[in-house]
């Protein structure tokens, strides 16, 4: 099941543009405020301040993986079969489309995969009332980014045939 906010959560971090600086300076002034202010907050005024940094680098690995994970999408939808894709246990997308589902959409906040090099890619594959799993993690990226999604594509592909040749 889809959680909205999450989704809404990922989509925001990707899509809007945030001022370094000013959100340092405005976490700091909040963390201040919340500090002096409300006596159930049980920390000081910096402590919100120690995480910006993380933060931002999060924000910054997202932004490079949304466009190799919908890259990684398309390649797989092109090839016409029913399946459920995860990448990097985050990223969510399913072939066909059920009535109303958007396009792929984020499923948890994973910080540990995105610290990574390598993305993991696992699909649900379903044909004639079986389900088989596809799982493999991918780490030639780089300058090689077009030709790591071709093999995906043929990986899978492959895995598709002796499956349905097992049947």
């Amino acid at each position: 099941m889809q959680d909205e906010v999450l989704n809404s959560f990922m989509q925001d971090l990707i899509n809007k543009n945030i001022d370094e600086e000013e959100l340092a300076n405005q976490i700091d002034l909040f963390s201040k405020f919340i500090g002096y202010t409300n006596s159930d907050y049980k920390y000081n005024g910096t402590y919100l301040k120690q995480f910006v940094d993380d933060f931002l680098q999060f924000i910054r690995k997202l932004k490079m993986r949304k466009d190799k994970y919908r890259a990684i999408w398309n390649a797989l939808k092109s090839t016409g079969k029913n399946f459920e894709l995860t990448i990097d246990r985050m990223f969510y997308a399913r072939y066909p489309l059920q009535v109303d589902e958007e396009e792929y959409y984020y499923i948890a906040v994973n910080e540990d995969f995105l610290q990574q090099k390598e993305i993991e890619i696992r699909i649900k594959y379903k044909s004639v009332g079986n389900e088989y799993i596809f799982c493999k993690a991918y780490s030639e990226w780089g300058d090689k980014e077009e030709n790591a999604i071709k093999n995906i594509r043929k990986e899978f592909e492959k895995f598709v045939d002796t499956k349905e040749n097992q049947e």
